[in-house]
């Protein structure tokens, strides 16, 4: 049966379901993509113009990309900020005007400007800024992955019982907002929310090495993740469970990170998430629709040449089916590859159990026949 049938009926049970009736303190709801491994992205207003910018709760301040450098006015002195490896000096610039709808947004102090091809690339998206941890102090943000949708409440909006079950986030001097969590070893993780981060769960170099060694987190494979700091190889695993919020997950993925523990969007995907930092507070209901994807282990790249294979994972699906560095992917089972997000032509390899995959090679077309584990 494919993955796709053997989901089937769970989805048709849910379909039934009606939207929760959301506060009337909605001020703005966008869509927002349901794909494993996307990023939300949502429409602001600079200027005259509209542009994409992605919203990033791991991000200490709003980001704007060195391509709309141009709408960014009075200079301040550049500062060193904290990446994945290191340190970097970004540019800061006093805020403009900009706003989400006829929302205004804050940004106290200034903005900074930074290449974001490292967002751009493997989204397909035209990201031209990050909304960072300001709009989560500005507003109260939902994140409604069962239905795909974005929506911003005012401040003073009464928690409902619809925004599921609360839980006390820890806020350090950064103002990033964190949970706590319980990993398979009956031992706790201060882990950063951070919605501009694809994967599961991000852990420390120090605490990836203890639950390794304890036979909690089993080791599977390596990987290249881009920040605005760079590119960097770090080692993946899979915990045995992982509780939060009063609901636990077997067999979760992991990937190393040289900085703090980090939730990411993968994770919180599996639920609908309400950041209410006004009351140190996150709610979480569990998203009904969620179910993982198995990993394809490749990594694809927008390039000039098209969908390319950035990387291929060892002992993975696409590594067994005979993908290689740099081939374009032309069509996945029989639908052309073209100009929509990665996360959506992702999404065509789980038609069934086996996808059929047409790749440019040397500029030799070849089909290869991708199999998923049952």
């Amino acid at each position: 049966m494919s993955w796709l049938r053997r989901h089937l009926l769970l989805v048709v049970a849910v379909l039934g379901h009606t939207t929760p009736a959301y506060s009337s303190d909605v001020l703005a709801e966008f869509p927002i993509s349901q794909f494993e491994n996307d990023v939300v992205v949502i429409p602001v207003n600079v200027g005259d113009k509209e542009h994409l910018f992605v919203v990033d709760s791991g991000a200490s301040r709003h980001v704007f990309d060195v391509g709309v450098k141009h709408l960014l006015h009075r200079q301040l002195p550049s500062v060193v900020v904290r990446a994945a490896e290191g340190s970097l000096e970004v540019e800061r610039f006093a805020p403009p005007a900009f706003t989400i709808g006829k929302l205004p947004l804050n940004s106290p102090g200034s903005v900074w400007c930074a290449d974001l091809s490292y967002v751009r690339a493997p989204s397909g998206i035209d990201v031209k800024g990050i909304l960072g941890v300001p709009l989560f102090r500005a507003y109260i943000v939902q994140l409604d992955f069962e239905n795909g949708k974005m929506r911003i409440l005012s401040s003073d909006a009464e928690p409902l019982p619809e925004w599921g079950h609360p839980i006390t986030v820890a806020n350090a001097d950064d103002l990033f907002p964190r949970l706590e969590i319980e990993l398979g070893d009956g031992t706790r993780a201060l882990c950063m929310i951070d919605t501009g981060s694809n994967g599961e769960i991000g852990l420390s170099t120090e605490q990836f090495n203890s639950l390794s060694a304890t036979g909690f987190l089993t080791l599977d494979g390596e990987t290249e993740f881009s920040t605005l700091g760079g590119t960097y190889r770090r080692r993946l695993g899979k915990l045995a469970m992982v509780r939060c919020g009063g609901n636990s997950q077997e067999s979760v993925r992991v990937a190393e990170t040289s900085g703090s523990n980090r939730l990411g969007l993968d994770y919180l995907r599996r639920y609908n998430v309400t950041f209410d930092c006004f009351r140190n507070t996150v709610y979480l209901t569990p998203n009904k629709l969620h179910r993982p994807t198995p990993p394809l282990g490749l990594t694809p790249l927008r390039t000039p040449e098209g969908m390319t294979v950035g990387r291929v994972e060892p002992n993975s699906p696409a590594f067994n089916a005979g993908f290689m560095v740099n081939d374009v992917i032309i069509e996945v089972n029989g639908k052309k590859v073209e100009k929509q997000p990665t996360a959506e032509i992702q999404s065509w390899f789980y038609a069934d159990d086996e996808a059929t995959v047409t790749v440019l090679r040397s500029g030799t077309s070849r089909t290869l026949n991708l199999r998923f584990e049952n």
